[in-house]
């Protein structure tokens, strides 16, 4: 995959799932799943990720669920899955991250609590992770769109 060359991974993904015959499969799944992703396969990555959580459940299949859930327009699905991702494992910066950025990208006029959520989303990822700084650029932007231009500064 990290040479670019999909068809041959996928194809040596597959393999393995026949020689995991016997064993958990869930890591096998999981690269197909993220196969599917860089193929723009959203369903499929779906399905995939569907399997490997059914194999061995993670915070990080969880996330990722959520993540191709989210780019397939199922939304509240999506929540649920970055609910579960955090639940196992509360320290995933890039799960509020996304979970603002899901809730930005699908509230058409939001209130002054949605934003104040976002911003929450986003102020949690910092924490973690204080290098985040795609966190820092959209929590100025949120600002911004509220007019606090000296908050977003």
């Amino acid at each position: 995959m990290q040479l670019g060359l999909f068809d041959k991974a996928k194809t040596d993904y597959e393999l393995s799932l026949d020689y995991a015959q016997k064993f958990n499969k869930s890591s096998a799944y999981a690269c197909i799943a993220d196969y599917y992703v860089r193929t723009q396969d959203i369903p499929k990555s779906i399905e995939y990720y569907r399997k490997a959580i059914s194999e061995a459940p993670s915070a990080l299949l969880y996330s990722d669920l959520g993540n191709s859930l989210n780019k397939n327009k199922a939304f509240k699905e999506a929540d649920e899955c970055y609910d579960k991702a955090l639940a196992m494992n509360p320290e995933l910066a890039g799960v509020y991250y996304n979970k603002s950025l899901m809730m930005h990208e699908n509230i058409d006029n939001p209130s002054p609590a949605d934003y104040a959520q976002m911003v929450s989303y986003l102020e949690k990822a910092i924490a973690i992770n204080p290098m985040f700084i795609p966190a820092y650029i959209n929590k100025a932007n949120l600002f911004r769109e509220q007019g606090k231009e000296a908050d977003a500064v």
